[in-house]
């Protein structure tokens, strides 16, 4: 169908690409994130259930690798604006791991 069969403009795909992509990228980047945290959980249940204690410091590891991620996650999405060739897969990774890493830290902090 075009416009010449009276139907009128036929959407392009940048308008779908316009509105799609970023939830996409959202979707993408938040099922990273509960994958991680869900692992981290995971994890100090079964710690827990073995008798172990809790390393000391866990939190504030977090709080770091949180903040480094943070970092490159930025960087990434800086430099994929200035010409440099970055996946959106990986900067949708890294964002979702910078999100997984904050919300495990927020989580033990919350308990």
């Amino acid at each position: 169908m075009s416009e010449a069969d009276g139907a009128g403009p036929v959407p392009s795909a940048s308008f779908f690409e316009s509105v799609f992509a970023p939830m996409i990228r959202t979707i993408r980047s938040v099922g990273v994130a509960a994958i991680l945290a869900g692992l981290f959980r995971w994890s100090q249940q079964l710690s827990s259930s073995r008798g172990e204690e809790q390393v000391p410091g866990y939190t504030i590891a977090l709080a770091v690798i949180s903040l480094l991620l943070l970092l490159r996650a930025a960087t990434t999405e800086y430099a994929g604006r200035n010409g440099q060739n970055f996946s959106e897969w990986q900067r949708d990774i890294l964002w979702g791991l910078t999100l997984g890493a904050f919300v495990s830290m927020l989580a033990r902090l919350i308990r």
